[in-house]
């Protein structure tokens, strides 16, 4: 697909999502005292609030607390009026914010990753999360295919993945490399597919592939219909590849370094809007449940929405970033080739606390 096209899509996508998530995650009547007590000494600012675009890849629990911080007014008492794009893949979405579609990202680290060894100059901001919230979810007939229950051994689990097909979004996104170096710990080769988040539970079901990698929702989508089978799970610490550790994080936050050198203060207060959005989060758990729920998932059963909720919310308490967990998620990431200290703002960060 040429870039044209590509820029094109992204648009056609954008548009579309830009009119579900402004009219979701208008600040009418959802901010309050509340969020400014508890998320953290916010910056309120005079005047007209700073218009930025927050690009994502999709409505995932991993992009949460950008969620919180549009519907709780956060992003707001920072000064920063934020519209939502929803790019469609995370491959998109940092082509878009390279392209200047838009100004932040949260997305994948090795969509970033793969856009900083093609050239790109990015500034890492936070970590979304800490741990890993990336599962791989089998079929009856895969599950059938590996001779195995969910209850063998774990190593025993990893080696059966060899020669399944797994769905994944696209070959440059972190749950393909994730998947490809948890099975390589157990000299196993996993066949990888490429299906759109929304549409891999509809190929599960029709027995195009053998199972799926994701986080959820679109995990836990597979699990809750009862028509998968967890086979390895990143937010249960069963997740091989040296990823069960608080110094990894995925997704990332990111800005280009053009935008970061060019406008500091605004990458600040976006950063430390992520950092409140934490800390609400902490703090109110109920409310901030609420709110993504209402952003992302409005149709989605209370009881489905706990279950992918539950997966979640361990792994998005530590939204900082230091340079030592950074070079950490590059080593993990098998991309100890980039410079991790050229990607790290370490004056916006330090004025945000986030070091």
């Amino acid at each position: 697909m040429n870039v044209t096209r590509r820029r094109a899509l992204i648009s056609g996508i954008g548009a579309a999502a830009l009119a579900l998530l402004v009219g979701a995650c208008s600040s009418s009547g959802s901010s309050g005292s509340n969020t400014s007590s508890n998320s953290g000494s916010s910056t309120v600012k005079s005047g007209a609030a700073t218009n930025v675009t927050l690009i994502i890849p999709s409505l995932s629990a991993n992009q949460a607390l950008g969620f919180i911080a549009l519907k709780s007014g956060i992003f707001k008492k920072n000064g920063l009026n934020v519209k939502t794009v929803n790019a469609g893949t995370g491959a998109l979405a940092v082509e878009a914010l390279t392209g200047g579609s838009g100004q932040f990202v949260v997305t994948g680290s090795a969509d970033l990753f793969s856009a900083a060894k093609s050239g790109q100059h990015l500034y890492i901001l936070a970590k979304a999360s800490s741990g890993l919230s990336t599962q791989i979810v089998l079929t009856a007939a895969g599950v059938k295919k590996t001779g195995l229950a969910a209850t063998a051994p774990l190593a025993q689990r990893i080696k059966a993945l060899n020669g399944l097909t797994i769905a994944s979004p696209s070959a440059a996104s972190s749950w393909t490399a994730q998947a490809a170096k948890a099975a390589a710990t157990q000299g196993a080769t996993i066949k990888f597919t490429y299906v759109q988040e929304n549409s891999m539970a509809a190929a599960m079901q029709a027995g195009k592939i053998d199972g799926l990698v994701a986080a959820p929702p679109w995990s836990t989508e597979a699990l809750y219909a009862k028509s998968g089978t967890l086979w390895l799970s990143g937010p249960a610490g069963t997740f091989p590849g040296g990823y069960a550790v608080s110094s990894y994080g995925d997704p990332l936050v990111a800005t280009t370094k053009s935008y970061g050198d060019a406008h500091p203060k605004v990458a600040e207060e976006f950063t430390r809007s992520i950092v409140q959005a934490a800390a609400l989060l902490s703090s109110q758990p109920a409310q901030a449940a609420g709110y993504v729920k209402q952003v992302a998932y409005p149709t989605m059963s209370q009881a489905e929405f706990n279950q992918v909720w539950a997966a979640t919310v361990p792994l998005l308490h530590t939204p900082s970033l230091s340079l030592a967990s950074l070079k950490s998620t590059l080593a993990l990431d098998g991309d100890s080739q980039l410079d991790a200290t050229a990607m790290y703002p370490s004056t916006i960060l330090s004025a945000v606390g986030n070091g």
